[in-house]
């Protein structure tokens, strides 16, 4: 509580109000004051001048309204040059060295590196002095909702679950083929023992007839 009374704050404070105050009327006036509070800020506080950024144009001084600015959003840059340079060098292979000398330096430039920006930047055009003003954007954080552990609903109890579902993997047609050469087999394997039994009770029962 003590810092809201410092003398650098009430400074500040004073030259701000002052500015904003002489915005409409005398724009000179109130560009001088926001020319003063930018310096005293980076001296001594070197944090509120993105506010006055926001709300006011930092060559003319003007207060920005729906009237006096033009607003756009600046989208992101994402780098597609190393992707051209690959995509350059696979469609010419007899030209592969000059593509190289000529997409070859965008890779490791450090001009593609600092204009590569995960945010995107606010624009503010001043339609008074044509200033234009980049603010740049805060970062969106989305939060994904956890399902707690013990979550019955989705949870599927076994009888549930089809019968009829078949979970085995599909056969390939060499496998379905000597699948269907085994269940032959085995149907003949019990005619024939089913035959022999048959034949066996035939001799029996003449065995006794003899005797």
């Amino acid at each position: 509580m003590a810092d809201e009374f410092t003398p650098e704050r009430q400074r500040s404070e004073f030259l701000s109000k002052i500015g904003a105050q002489y915005a409409q009327t005398i724009p000179e006036i109130s560009r001088f004051y926001f020319n003063q509070f930018e310096q005293y800020s980076k001296e001594y506080q070197g944090g509120q001048i993105q506010g006055l950024r926001e709300k006011y144009c930092e060559k003319c001084g003007s207060q920005f309204d729906a009237k006096n600015c033009k607003v756009r959003i600046v989208k992101k840059i994402k780098s597609n040059k190393r992707r051209r340079y690959k995509k350059q060098v696979s469609n010419s292979v007899d030209g592969i060295t000059s593509s190289r000398k000529r997409f070859g330096k965008y890779e490791h430039s450090t001009k593609s590196k600092i204009a590569h920006r995960k945010r995107c930047l606010i624009s503010k055009t001043c339609q008074i002095c044509e200033n234009v003003t980049y603010i740049e954007g805060t970062q969106r954080q989305i939060r994904k909702e956890k399902s707690p552990p013990n979550d019955l609903s989705k949870m599927t109890p076994i009888s549930d679950k089809d019968p009829n579902t078949n979970s085995t993997p599909k056969m390939t047609q060499s496998a379905k083929k000597r699948q269907r050469i085994n269940m032959r087999l085995n149907k003949l394997k019990l005619e024939a023992k089913r035959l022999s039994e048959v034949d066996l009770q035939q001799v029996l029962s003449n065995a006794t007839i003899c005797l």
